[in-house]
Order: C-alpha cells, then structure tokens, then sequence
C-alpha cells in the first residue's frame, strides 16, 4: 500500500484566473498527485445557465499542458462522492468563494463521515484525525 496523498478539485475553470492558479499551486503543493475535474460545458448550461465561453476541449488542453497538473478529466457531476468512486483521493480542494455555501457544506460533512477525505480551503482546514 502507497502513502502517496491524492489530491482532487473540480471547478468550471472558464476564462482561467489568478484563483484558478493559486488553487491548483496550492493544491498542488499539497499532495503528491493532482487530479483536477472541470466541469463539462452542459454541466454548465446546467447549473449556472451559461454557456463557457472557454470550450470544455479547450479547457482540457490547458490543464493538460500544466505541470502542477498530473491528471484531469471532463465531469458531468458536481456530486464529490462519486469523484472520489471514481479516482480514491484522499484530500479535496476547493476555492474560497464556496465557503459557507450550502451545498458545499453539505458536500464536506459527507465527504468527512463517509470517507475520511481531508478537505482544504484557502480559509479552513478540516482534517480526520
């Protein structure tokens, strides 16, 4: 068995920002391998009801091509349960802008009972013991 820390964030990623890269250098920082999800375009039509401006194809070639950034994958989900089915991180990062944000909340109490998954935010830290 590995000690290896994988981390995981999943964002929209649309018109990439000093935010975005923070994050991930954060993240990266962080753990050994980085997965990095981005939300699909119809996701986004979804949810936010835009349209991206940056293609989900294009997104992927940008995150492909950064070092800080080990692997990453097209998301169709915004449910963190079923990241961690797919790809077993052990540690989950998110922007600060969804402190205090329900379902985010929601999110991290599942996230914590369920899996033991440390969750990291530029403003908290929430680690199992």
């Amino acid at each position: 068995m590995t000690n290896k820390i994988i981390g995981y964030t999943q964002a929209t990623l649309n018109l990439f920002h000093i935010g975005h890269l923070n994050l991930l250098e954060h993240a990266h920082e962080w753990c050994d391998y980085l997965i990095v999800g981005f939300n699909a375009d119809t996701l986004v039509e979804d949810y936010k009801h835009k349209h991206p401006i940056i293609g989900e194809k294009e997104r992927a070639e940008l995150l492909s091509s950064m070092s800080i950034v080990d692997d990453c994958h097209i998301v169709s989900t915004l449910d963190k349960m079923d990241a961690y089915n797919r790809y077993h991180f052990n540690i989950i990062f998110i922007g600060d802008d969804w402190k205090g944000n329900p379902r985010w909340e929601c999110t991290r109490r599942e996230m914590d009972n369920r899996c033991r998954v440390k969750v990291s935010s530029t403003y908290q830290w929430y680690f199992h013991n």
